[in-house]
């Protein structure tokens, strides 16, 4: 897969993700209804790319180029302090393929050239099995001290990465693959 910052000629395949109501199941104020709409997002995305250096990145497929999802981090401040919040959105199709897993550990390893922007917490929803396997992989720990609620539901935080074996290994593995440039587009083996 790679990852790339996005553009406003990719409205179109991020509207067939955050068009599609399953892939926002959990976060139905995510919903776009139209390419008005999702390039609205780009735009959004793009803004935060020139502030902060980091944001979303499109998803590609390598071998077809076709966008499978998107993935990044927020800056904010939950609760009053400073985070890095995590996001992915991806098509229904390829759930299940470890393609969240590989993308958002990209993201993390460049969320660390930016650790003066707060911690990197993972949002999950309590019935979103999925969201929260995904932050025990990237070895992000539960804080229940700082869910709170939002207007999808209860946020559920997952923050600071531990520092284990395991994680080490999988993190060594997926920056071994990576590639940065200057702002910060991945490309991974995938």
């Amino acid at each position: 897969m790679v990852l790339e910052v996005p553009e406003c000629r990719d409205a179109a395949e991020i509207f067939a993700v955050v068009g599609d109501h399953r892939a926002v199941t959990y976060n139905p104020t995510d919903f776009v209804s139209g390419l008005q709409e999702a390039n609205k997002l780009i735009q959004m995305w793009l803004r935060r790319w020139v502030a902060h250096d980091y944001g979303c990145w499109c998803v590609r497929e390598t071998r077809t180029g076709r966008i499978m999802g998107y993935c990044g981090m927020n800056r904010m401040h939950i609760n009053g302090w400073p985070a890095r919040s995590l996001i992915a959105r991806f098509h229904p199709d390829v759930w299940g393929l470890e393609y969240v897993t590989e993308a958002v550990m990209a993201a993390l390893i460049c969320a660390g050239t930016h650790s003066g922007d707060g911690s990197v917490v993972a949002r999950t929803r309590p019935v979103n099995l999925a969201s929260r396997n995904v932050a025990l992989k990237l070895c992000l720990r539960r804080d229940p001290g700082r869910d709170e609620r939002g207007p999808d539901g209860i946020d559920e935080y997952s923050v600071t990465v531990r520092r284990d074996d395991r994680c080490s290994r999988r993190r060594s593995a997926i920056e071994g693959e990576i590639k940065l440039s200057r702002r910060c587009s991945l490309f991974s083996r995938m």
